[in-house]
């Protein structure tokens, strides 16, 4: 299968879900009140911001202005309808660009978000490269798929060994993050409930349709299976591996 083709085929999958990862309004209400607690927080820089349901969570917390960045236009034209219609277009301003240049002055924002996106540069990767656009005593906050154990079963291990192999346990990514010059502030696991009400639910059902509708082309259906895997899995072994917020304060 050719890379065109997987990329139409996973955002026939993913597109117009509620949320493209784990997360739900009380976790990110939970870390942006322990950044106010740190630092008067005024910008916003939400990193792979994707369809934007924390975007506008963030812009609900209170009076600040969120700058929305994501490289796929569908997800920013859903964004600015949403936040058009809640009220909050003057709070939150799309930026389409990418987390590997992205168009900011150094210390320009006094916090950086990313809802599940850091492992596409990479969690070290992205505090160092993100930190500079933070002024000194801001914060950085990101959630990222973590092992919450050192005792790993074979089949979460090998599946995410294929999916992503840079996934390390939580005392591993606060090790980095000290290295890298950050102030832990807190980190704590995302609900199972995260993981099911926006995303992994009406993904299932999703796939129940795409199924049917894709019926007889293999390279869907290898997708839909992969994806369903990944599902089954996690209702398997949720207390093994889950999503993780780091509070992380740029010294």
């Amino acid at each position: 299968m050719n890379s065109n083709r997987a990329a139409t085929l996973f955002f026939e999958i993913h597109n117009e879900l509620p949320r493209e990862g784990p997360g739900d309004r009380t976790s990110t209400r939970r870390a942006f009140d322990r950044v106010a607690d740190t630092t008067a927080v005024r910008t916003i820089l939400d990193v792979g911001c994707g369809p934007g349901m924390q975007t506008c969570d963030l812009a609900r917390a209170a009076d600040v202005r969120v700058l929305a960045l994501d490289t796929y236009r569908p997800y920013l034209d859903k964004l600015r309808v949403n936040s058009a219609r809640e009220g909050l277009s003057r709070r939150i301003h799309i930026v389409e660009g990418s987390m590997f240049a992205m168009p900011l002055l150094p210390e320009s924002v006094d916090a950086v978000w990313s809802e599940g996106a850091v492992y596409i540069i990479g969690f070290e990767r992205g505090l160092r490269e993100w930190g500079p656009f933070v002024r000194r005593g801001g914060c950085v906050v990101v959630s990222q798929l973590s092992w919450l154990t050192s005792e790993i079963p074979d089949q979460p291990r090998s599946f995410w060994a294929r999916h992503y192999p840079a996934m390390t346990t939580v005392d591993e990514n606060l090790t980095t993050a000290r290295r890298c010059g950050y102030e832990i502030v807190e980190q704590f696991t995302l609900p199972e409930s995260a993981w099911w009400t926006d995303y992994y639910n009406p993904l299932e059902q999703r796939l129940e349709r795409l199924r049917q509708q894709h019926r007889g082309d293999d390279d869907a259906q290898a997708i839909i299976a992969e994806t369903q895997e990944q599902i089954d899995l996690y209702r398997r072994f949720s207390p093994i591996y889950g999503y993780v917020f780091y509070v992380l304060r740029r010294t």
